[in-house]
């Protein structure tokens, strides 16, 4: 009774929930080769391409696989060359990579390279062999040597681009016409592709040649009046990739910005503006953080604290943090010592007045110095400031509280001074020498909380946070038994 109920149960699920694949194999020419790659059209944000098989090779040199998708869908399978092809659940595709007898040239950005494979594919559905007739009747982007011939000027070049876009959208109506029955999906999805390639070409060839005469006009206008929705970049790898050059090359452009230590600040500030689908805003600035986290400019957790309050996608948030956090996650560092060169880094009191940081430590050379790094933008720091007020409370007689500011702006600062009722030891960074201490400090994220003598010795590195009493307090009691000799009595 019992198997008779899994097979019905079986049964049911196969005719109520088919799975949604499709069959992909072939033969490549290689015998090196091991295996075949299919993607899909979406780069994820975070973890980059997204593979939906790696298909091995046999010692035939033969493969064969069923691939999940989602539904109808563009995959791109890449083995020796690169081939895209459009499937619906449930298709069978045969893929052929034979090897050229005359190599064909390929032009990627400025290099030019030898492919000496071909994909082919073959199938009895139209729409699953549409783009590799696209490219045989009129070739790759890539194929074009005009693309990095000196000798044409950028606007004959964006113009011969534009009438490759219209050939390739005249291929397709003809296409379309041909073949009736195409679903409307493969239509959309097959002019998105098309239009991407067009304007990712289009956003890039500004950012290296910047628009000069009136027939650049035309051009500008087509860039500006194009529109990048989720539909369209979630299902068009080409599209994606236009809208990435878009918002991080043609705009900076536009805009007259120039690669700088702000790049990251000036680049999250045009995708907030400009990108008017809230998904989209989503994916590129999840996209652009990333990109930067590696980086480390000076400015990333301000923008990063900014990300936080502004994406909606809760997965892309937990997914940033938690690179970020692996990423700046602080080892303590033993026998540190300031230089002098750090010792004496300006720093500016709410009166206006610069000091330098040994001048103020000079004056508790009877004490421990607790160091509170922060800013007022800083949202973790804020949450920190009851708890750090009761902490120096219970402390001050023995240990003297110094707290720096990262702050870029006085108002701010002073500001965040008055709406937290900061007293006592208030200090803003001078940026021009801000980063020579921090890096001394191996600091790379606010709050951070450290313990030194006024000669610039770092007794505690990484302290807790002030919300974490006990494990806070443990740490001070430690270390000022560990330092009681290092003072004058």
């Amino acid at each position: 009774m019992k198997s008779a109920l899994t097979f019905f149960f079986c049964l049911f699920s196969t005719l109520v929930f088919p799975k949604k694949t499709v069959l992909i194999k072939g033969l490549v020419a290689n015998d090196n080769i091991k295996y075949v790659n299919v993607s899909s059209p979406l780069r994820d944000p975070i973890e980059g391409w997204i593979s939906l098989a790696h298909i091995p090779i046999d010692k035939t040199r033969h493969f064969s696989q069923e691939v999940i998708i989602d539904g109808p869908m563009v995959i791109y399978v890449s083995c020796l060359d690169y081939v895209e092809t459009y499937v619906v659940p449930g298709d069978s595709l045969i893929i052929n990579v034979s090897e050229l007898s005359i190599p064909r040239q390929s032009f990627n950005g400025s290099f030019q390279t030898d492919s000496y494979y071909q994909s082919d594919v073959i199938s009895s559905h139209s729409y699953n062999i549409f783009f590799s007739l696209l490219e045989k009747k009129t070739f790759k982007m890539g194929d074009l040597p005009f693309l990095i011939d000196n000798k044409f000027d950028s606007n004959y070049k964006r113009k011969l681009v534009k009438d490759l876009c219209n050939q390739r959208l005249d291929f397709l109506n003809d296409f379309i016409k041909k073949n009736p029955g195409l679903s409307e999906d493969f239509k959309t999805v097959a002019k998105r592709e098309i239009i991407g390639t067009y304007f990712g070409y289009i956003n890039m060839s500004f950012s290296i040649n910047p628009p000069k005469d009136s027939l650049t006009t035309a051009f500008l206008k087509e860039a500006d009046d194009q529109k990048y929705d989720w539909p369209g970049i979630s299902t068009s790898q080409y599209l994606n990739s236009a809208a990435y050059s878009y918002f991080n090359y043609y705009l900076s452009t536009k805009l007259g910005h120039r690669y700088s230590t702000k790049k990251i600040e000036e680049d999250f500030d045009i995708i907030q503006e400009y990108s008017t689908d809230s998904k989209v805003k989503d994916y590129f600035l999840t996209s652009l953080l990333i990109r930067f986290l590696d980086k480390e400019p000076d400015n990333y957790q301000e923008i990063f604290e900014k990300y936080k309050m502004i994406c909606k996608d809760a997965e892309y948030i937990k997914g940033v943090t938690e690179l970020y956090l692996t990423k700046q996650k602080v080892e303590p560092t033993a026998n540190i010592v300031l230089s002098q060169v750090a010792l004496g880094a300006l720093v500016i009191d709410p009166t206006g007045e610069s000091r330098t940081l040994s001048s103020i430590l000079n004056q508790y050379k009877n004490k421990l110095i607790f160091v509170d790094l922060w800013a007022s933008w800083c949202g973790p720091c804020v949450i920190q400031i009851p708890y750090l007020k009761e902490l120096e409370n219970k402390y001050h007689s023995k240990i003297a509280f110094i707290s720096l500011s990262e702050d870029k702006s006085k108002d701010d600062w002073h500001a965040a001074l008055k709406k937290y009722n900061l007293s006592g030891n208030q200090y803003l960074f001078d940026f021009s020498v801000k980063p020579i201490l921090l890096s001394q400090l191996n600091v790379k994220t606010i709050p951070r909380y450290i313990l030194m003598t006024s000669t610039g010795e770092i007794i505690a590195n990484a302290l807790p946070k002030p919300q974490d009493v006990n494990f806070m307090n443990k740490n001070i009691e430690d270390a000022m038994k560990n330092a009681n000799i290092r003072f004058e009595k």
